[in-house]
């Protein structure tokens, strides 16, 4: 993953915003478009220096840095957040640092939770039918960990279930066809009481209140696996990546078609650059995306075959709705930061650029975000 803000070649706003994200970190890239669940002129875009947002399809787009969600900087190198928008308009942020949730101006970021306050959280996920649903798992090998969920727009959390094993969670994904079933990926690293380190994935079919443990033998030792994407119209077929821990790049891949009970290599995507994954609506097309000349990909049998589709295009995210894919790209190279296609990826219209950023949501004088975020427009 990608942190960081752009160099001064755009706008005087974003220039300034640059010239101190610059100052702090590597280079600035998009890492995920969330929509909102009923009002489809409100879009998250998460970034490497921050969050932005549009409430009018993408005719402007305001900034919220990092630190007025609560984590520094230097923490986010190390990690980047993952984000969501729920149906109130709440923008709630899981990091390593705990769970922060912001009012639906966006401008007062609080813990809701004083579990979760300081928690070590890897994944949030929005439930793919209740717009005010979502749910985060914890991840810490010292101590049982657990899955939260909220039914509230964030106001509240708690567990789903009794605790899980003291393993370091890594992903989480939810069945956009049946909420029921989630599924979780995990590693148990090597200890005085383990001597063997394990890849593990984790199933429910009762929303988390239960969850059963399956060891995947396949990934070397030192890699993890990560949840790509679960099929939107059957529970029981999803991808995922195993990822190198000393780089980051992806190993393989593998789909399942049982709900985890067997795994298969995707043999074509291996040795590639893969960041992510999503399936259309109706789960009749399943793109793969990547960077270092990775390019996109496309198969329409569930990743048992795929094939090019545009081989240029840099992607770190993919999302989709009505018919179109989104991606997150290189503005550099792709000419865009967030672009759309309406032609399965084969050719896109840019979204959102870096210097699209009108400045910071509007706020208070006293809010949050125009407290810690102007200053570093102004640094």
């Amino acid at each position: 993953m990608l942190r960081s803000l752009l160099p001064a070649l755009f706008t005087l706003s974003m220039v300034i915003v640059t010239s101190t994200a610059a100052a702090h970190g590597p280079f600035p890239q998009t890492t995920r478009v969330t929509f909102h669940p009923s009002d489809p002129n409100t879009i998250l875009i998460q970034a490497t220096f921050g969050m932005m947002i549009t409430h009018d399809g993408g005719n402007s787009w305001s900034w919220i840095c990092y630190e007025a969600v609560g984590f520094a900087f230097e923490e986010v190198l190390i990690a980047q957040p993952t984000s969501t928008i729920l149906d109130d308009g709440s923008v709630v942020v899981a990091s390593r640092r705990g769970l922060s949730r912001g009012t639906p101006d966006a401008c007062t970021f609080a813990s809701p939770n004083e579990a979760l306050e300081k928690a070590f959280l890897v994944d949030l996920e929005r439930h793919p039918s209740d717009g005010a649903s979502a749910f985060v798992v914890t991840a810490n090998a010292r101590t049982e960990n657990l899955v939260y969920g909220t039914a509230d727009n964030g106001a509240t959390w708690a567990p789903t279930g009794d605790p899980i094993d003291a393993v370091l969670f890594e992903s989480l994904s939810v069945a956009p066809s049946d909420s029921t079933h989630m599924y979780l990926t995990a590693t148990e690293p090597i200890t005085a009481q383990n001597d063997t380190y394990r890849t593990l994935f984790y199933r429910t079919d009762d929303s988390g209140a239960s969850w059963d443990r399956l060891e995947v033998t396949d990934p070397d030792t030192g890699s993890y696996l990560v949840l790509l994407a679960t099929k939107p119209t059957d529970p029981n077929v999803a991808v995922m990546m195993d990822l190198n821990r000393l780089d980051y790049t992806a190993r393989r891949l593998y789909r399942t078609t049982d709900g985890g009970d067997h795994w298969s290599r995707i043999t074509d995507l291996e040795g590639k650059r893969i960041t992510s994954a999503t399936w259309s609506t109706d789960g009749t097309a399943l793109w793969f995306g990547g960077s270092s000349g990775t390019g996109l990909w496309v198969s329409s049998n569930d990743g048992a075959t795929v094939s090019t589709v545009n081989a240029d295009l840099e992607v770190y995210c993919m999302n989709f709705r009505d018919g179109e894919l989104w991606t997150c790209s290189n503005q550099f190279t792709d000419g865009f930061a967030v672009g759309r296609s309406s032609d399965g990826g084969e050719t896109f219209t840019g979204v959102f650029n870096f210097n699209d950023i009108r400045g910071l949501v509007e706020c208070d004088d006293d809010s949050q975000v125009e407290s810690v975020c102007a200053v570093q427009f102004l640094d």
